[in-house]
């Protein structure tokens, strides 16, 4: 039996590609099982040693049939994919949607933060990686990150202020201005870490559009920030008590959906916080079971937004996601921010550390500079 390593896999990709008479522009793997270390070193060749944007499948995906045809929706997925990945555009709000999140042509720059942890027996030994992502149009389509390795099982983001100026310049790269307008989706956090996100996060990022000015020598940028959490794992769950109820105009309108709420119901009172200025959301249309809502936080909020608008807002962002024909339960930041999350435990899967060094420290050396430039502006982990 022949053992092989991420490293010995993307050296073989490596080498293979560099012998090919150009570049090149993009490159659709077909895999022949579905094997962590195979996929790692696809990844880490082709996103962080050569910069090429690709795309993976299963061989036995790639060629499945269905009624005696090729699964037409599986190659629409994947065109969904490459399309973006290329800088194409998906799905965009209609105009009159949109006018909370663009402000004289100039849009907001959403954001999204999470942080994964090391699984597996030797949990207390690995690596968390955190990142933030940033959009860069006035589509909202486009969301390329940031990465960060720190301690594992250390929730507060490290590297924040260094990750939110980063988005900052790739968005002012694109947009050829800076934003006026913040707005901020954390994933990850439990119910009692808010207090730590309020006095370690929120200053951090608000340092990073200070530093923007300071850098950029706009003495008078003063961008306003809205920072929301989103927590997702909860037991918490709506169903509604007839098909059909009458609105305020006193027409019928549905409120049921394969037997649960419908896409965009928000629930504000009764079951809400008296603390927070928080809200339920279920913005996903279940395929089959008990859609699960997402329980938003809104922990800072300078742009002193209605409940109806930032609730709005939001769901609007949830159609929004990409890879995806309807609307998610996450808000796509958020989403977007977790598979990147995913996508640096491609780059550092299998370090072992050497004698006298850390996890950590190998790591960060395996994953070196991170994602290529070449590919930095593009959503790579999508």
């Amino acid at each position: 039996m022949i053992s092989f390593t991420e490293d010995h896999v993307a050296e073989g990709v490596e080498r293979h590609v560099r012998t090919l008479p150009k570049k090149p522009g993009y490159i659709l793997s077909v895999l022949p099982e579905q094997n962590k270390t195979i996929y790692s070193g696809v990844k880490k060749a082709l996103d962080v040693k050569l910069g090429i944007p690709n795309q993976c499948t299963l061989f036995n995906k790639f060629t499945k049939q269905k009624f005696d045809k090729f699964d037409l929706q599986m190659y629409a997925l994947m065109s969904m994919k490459t399309c973006i990945k290329l800088g194409g555009v998906n799905h965009m709000l209609d105009p009159s949607s949109n006018s909370l999140l663009v402000k004289n042509n100039l849009p907001a720059l959403v954001l999204g933060a999470d942080v994964t942890h090391p699984t597996g027996t030797n949990e207390g030994q690995g690596v968390s990686i955190a990142s933030v992502v940033g959009s860069v149009d006035q589509y909202f389509n486009t969301f390329p990150g940031s990465i960060s390795l720190q301690e594992g099982r250390v929730e507060v983001i490290g590297e924040m202020a260094k990750m939110v100026f980063e988005r900052c310049v790739a968005y002012h790269k694109k947009m050829q201005k800076f934003p006026n307008e913040v707005l901020f989706y954390r994933d990850g956090v439990s119910y009692g870490q808010f207090d730590i996100i309020l006095k370690e996060e929120v200053p951090k990022v608000k340092e990073a559009l200070k530093q923007i000015g300071l850098k950029y020598k706009l003495p008078n940028y003063k961008p306003k920030l809205t920072f929301l959490v989103i927590i997702k794992r909860h037991n918490t769950r709506f169903f509604p008590l007839e098909k059909n109820a009458k609105n305020s105009a006193g027409k019928l309108v549905a409120v049921e959906s394969q037997e649960n709420a419908m896409p965009g119901s928000v629930i504000e009172k009764g079951v809400t916080s008296v603390k927070y200025f928080d809200f339920f959301l279920q913005s996903q249309q279940a395929l089959q079971g008990t859609a699960i809502p997402g329980h938003y936080f809104v922990l800072y909020d300078e742009l002193n937004y209605k409940p109806d608008n930032i609730q709005a807002l939001t769901y609007n962002l949830c159609n929004l996601f990409s890879r995806a024909t309807k609307s998610v339960r996450v808000v796509p930041p958020a989403y977007y921010a977790d598979l990147l999350c995913e996508r640096g435990t491609c780059y550092i899967h299998g370090v072992v550390p050497r004698r006298g060094e850390t996890h950590l420290e190998a790591a960060t050396k395996s994953l070196g500079a991170g994602i290529n430039q070449a590919v930095a502006s593009t959503m790579v982990y999508i």
